[in-house]
């Protein structure tokens, strides 16, 4: 991982409580900013993900944008399709503070769950479905209401969450059973992701995709600098040009291509090569 500094993270070990209320149960995801814990919130008897970022002396751009969102009134339907936050707070560790937050806890992305199928299972039916949830009203409403551009769209971005919390007993369940593999280095222990394995009926707890990962959103209508994963870049990211929300819509095409195996791109050329 780039940048990757492990003195940054705050140790956090299964069993730790936070705000007497949020009890971490396994570990759900890790990157160059955070790791995402999934928790039993003690105080109304439901299940959280908890997101601890790294320690910084400058202020989280991810939940900046977060705050932004939570602060936009609206009734847009788009909006209940970007991942919220429930709560926030701040923790001490050795390096000085972390900030965190705490959000639903979701079962799978799009990549995962393609991943855990045959390639060629993840229909134009099902993925049709899941982008137009998401290029219809989740950016719409990042667009139009919040002003906001995500400027990262990707499979592993849109996850799909849980049409029934009960889902989240058996996984609790299954952490007892049999614990999360774990290592220590350096009196750091290091846990294994726990994810969530596909079982048979288990289609029928999937809900609604939610758009997630707002680190590298952009707050504004136009703006410049080098935005996306090189395969996924928009031509205005290329050229080095003014870029707007049009370059989220670039990333759905993209997105689309790539996830359905048997389409294929094709590019029109004029009589002096031009696109």
């Amino acid at each position: 991982m780039p940048a990757y500094d492990r003195g940054l993270y705050y140790l956090v070990k299964l069993g730790d409580v936070f705000c007497s209320r949020y009890q971490v149960l396994s570990k759900l995801g890790f990157g160059v900013n955070s790791t995402v814990w999934f928790c039993r919130d003690l105080q109304q008897s439901r299940y959280i993900a908890l997101k601890i970022y790294i320690h910084s002396s400058k202020p989280n751009h991810e939940v900046q944008v977060l705050e932004h969102l939570a602060a936009c009134r609206t009734d847009h339907p788009g909006k209940q399709l970007v991942r919220n936050t429930i709560d926030s707070f701040e923790i001490t560790g050795p390096k000085g503070s972390h900030q965190c937050v705490v959000q639903e806890p979701l079962l799978t992305s799009l990549l995962h769950f393609q991943a855990t199928l045959n390639p060629m299972s993840l229909t134009e039916a099902l993925l049709k479905g899941a982008l137009q949830q998401i290029a219809i009203l989740a950016l719409d409403f990042l667009h139009t209401e919040a002003h906001v551009v995500h400027t990262d769209i990707q499979a592993k971005n849109i996850i799909i969450e849980s049409s029934d919390p009960s889902i989240f007993d058996e996984w609790e369940k299954e952490e007892k059973a049999e614990p999360t593999p774990r290592k220590t280095e350096n009196d750091m222990i290091i846990y294994q992701l726990r994810r969530f394995h596909r079982k048979k009926g288990w289609n029928k707890y999937l809900g609604m995709p939610i758009l997630c990962d707002l680190g590298e959103a952009r707050i504004g209508d136009v703006h410049t600098g080098v935005i996306q994963p090189d395969l996924y870049r928009a031509p205005e990211g290329v050229l080095g040009i003014e870029w707007t929300s049009k370059v989220d819509i670039w990333n759905v095409g993209v997105l689309v291509y790539r996830r359905v195996p048997h389409l294929r791109l094709t590019i029109h050329f004029d009589a002096i090569h031009h696109f």
